[in-house]
């Protein structure tokens, strides 16, 4: 370490201890007496050599790697003196083109609130999760060091901006916050923007050709508190705001002549009611478990809404998991059926149930069919081969003014898709996918599965 050690031994050679006639005592005592000082002085005066392999090491530069821009955990499992961040964070851009917005430019990312999990573990407040409650009650620290440890709920903030050379733009924000060893979850999200969206009309039945454009300025704020009173289950509340004000409408067009509700200005104030099971490995990136949800909204008549109604929305999932870890590959089945019911007269058309878009029936345009009832059960296997993967996917939905007519299941979407896993400590996932209608092929990038 750039300090040498050594001892001294009687000589060997015979003309040395020759000429020595007289021998001194030495006083022990006062050495080790003094050469406790000198050692104690040097701790304290901290005099290690500037050229000591010691410091050479703690003032190595870092090497700057390129996976930075896009994460700040890039690069731990090859530093020791690696520290994790209290909010490790992953970031990336994107671009794509649609004939309504042309060219447009997106940054998706994650916050991971590490540190926060850490702090809201209380033994005051024990976990009743007895699959996670012996790794619940670890320190964060100890659960990274753990091979095969999992955090069963992480909290985390997902984001995404988008913005057009047509001066278009929407912020998305969806925290998911847990508390008091995961009893307690905070949900949301934040949604603001000017957008151009497509109108069919409502129903089953509207035709290809009846669509019109229409561009809008849209905000929505939703906040549900939930705690988990036995195992697994939780009831929440919340409350949940929206506003939509169209700003262009085709001329004679069916928005431009009144009939629809919604087609100029729009808000409401809603009371949100929920129970939930959830029996997932993760909140993130489930690989087995079960999850159920129902939540029932009441919108007043407050605001300016003309009339109060009802929404009420059913989400059920499973995954089942096989695992060849010696290949690093692993391969999920995931099942989720969506319903969604609404009463009432005069309910915004932007607010009514929908199918298609990123949530599910992929393949078909955001808005296409659009009614009181709305019905969606999805199949998807998933492959992964350690941070790539593979999707297969298909999907049976339907709309209708009545519930009963929802559960026909006529429409039927199919596709592909990729996933790639940059960050190996993080739980996030990009995601590539083609979904199919009527063999025509509509393509969806985002962050994470999307159920």
């Amino acid at each position: 370490m750039g300090v040498s050690f050594g001892m001294n031994t009687p000589s060997t050679n015979p003309s040395i201890s020759n000429s020595i006639t007289v021998l001194k005592p030495v006083d022990t005592a006062s050495t080790l007496t003094d050469s406790t000082k000198v050692k104690n002085d040097t701790l304290k005066n901290d005099t290690l050599p500037k050229s000591s392999s010691v410091d050479t090491i703690a003032k190595k530069k870092k090497h700057f790697q390129f996976g930075n821009i896009f994460s700040n955990t890039v690069g731990e499992g090859s530093n020791p003196n690696y520290k994790a961040p209290k909010i490790a964070w992953a970031f990336g851009p994107g671009v794509y083109y649609t004939p309504s917005t042309s060219v447009a430019f997106i940054i998706g990312g994650q916050l991971f609130f590490d540190e926060m999990d850490k702090k809201s573990q209380s033994p005051k407040f024990p976990s009743i999760r007895s699959k996670h409650a012996e790794i619940d009650s670890l320190p964060l620290d100890s659960l990274q060091k753990k091979k095969n440890a999992a955090i069963s709920k992480r909290s985390n903030l997902l984001m995404g901006i988008t913005a057009t050379i047509q001066k278009q733009f929407s912020i998305d924000l969806n925290p998911e916050i847990y508390l008091i060893n995961h009893r307690l979850a905070l949900q949301g999200f934040f949604r603001f923007g000017y957008w151009p969206y497509t109108f069919w009309g409502i129903g089953r039945n509207t035709a290809e050709s009846a669509q019109e454009s229409y561009d809008q300025i849209f905000g929505a704020v939703r906040v549900k508190a939930a705690y988990e009173v036995v195992k697994g289950l939780s009831f929440g509340a919340g409350l949940q705001y929206y506003w939509y004000n169209i700003t262009k409408q085709q001329k004679n067009g069916l928005l431009a002549t009144g009939a629809v509700y919604g087609a100029k200005q729009s808000q409401g104030l809603g009371i949100i009611l929920s129970g939930r099971f959830d029996s997932r490995d993760n909140n993130l990136s489930p690989r087995k478990g079960n999850y159920t949800s129902i939540e029932a909204l009441y919108n007043t008549n407050t605001f300016g809404a003309a009339a109060p109604y009802w929404r009420i929305d059913a989400d059920l999932r499973h995954y089942f998991h096989i695992s060849q870890k010696s290949k690093g590959i692993e391969h999920v089945f995931a099942l989720n059926l969506v319903l969604t019911a609404e009463f009432g007269d005069k309910i915004p058309f932007q607010e009514m149930a929908q199918i298609a878009g990123s949530k599910n029936s992929r393949g078909i345009l955001v808005g296409r069919y659009t009614d009181y009832n709305m019905s969606a059960f999805q199949i998807e296997y998933r492959f992964y081969y350690k941070w790539f993967g593979l999707v297969a996917f298909g999907c049976f939905s339907d709309v209708g003014r009545k519930f009963i007519d929802v559960l026909q299941f006529e429409m039927c979407t199919y596709g592909v898709g990729i996933r790639l896993k940059p960050f190996k400590k993080l739980p996030f996932t990009v995601r590539g996918d083609v979904g199919i209608w009527k063999n025509k092929p509509q393509f969806y990038v985002g962050i994470n599965e999307i159920f």
